[in-house]
């Protein structure tokens, strides 16, 4: 059995506790490819691209620190991410953002796949 792929970044440890990092692991049957990581003490993003056959998506992960303020988090990094969508392969953006996404005005077309209470009071 061939190994997985593994594709990581993270922050260290800093003056908050808030310490996250964004993990991609694939199957060996696919080839993939890192195509940008950023990692700051509190945000991390890590971008690949994934191909099959002649298929290919691009996969954006990333962790957002509740000590990352909204305005901040908006105003640095949410119109770079957005810039993905510029892609000719579709692209498939996932991790936490530490965000009520029923209540954000910062993020839109998002889904929360989260149910319980605790993870819904950001």
């Amino acid at each position: 059995m061939t190994a997985s792929q593994v594709f990581k970044v993270n922050a260290q440890r800093t003056t908050h506790s808030y310490v996250g990092g964004m993990s991609i692991i694939m199957s060996p049957v696919f080839s993939v490819q890192q195509l940008f990581i950023h990692a700051d003490n509190t945000f991390q993003l890590l971008v690949v691209q994934v191909e099959c056959s002649l298929h290919c998506v691009i996969i954006a992960g990333l962790y957002r620190s509740p000590a990352l303020s909204t305005a901040d988090f908006t105003h640095d990094y949410v119109q770079p991410i957005l810039c993905l969508h510029n892609s000719v392969h579709p692209v498939i953006i996932v991790g936490d953002f530490n965000v009520d996404a029923r209540q954000s005005t910062v993020l839109f077309g998002v889904w929360n796949h989260t149910t319980r209470d605790e993870y819904n009071t950001h």
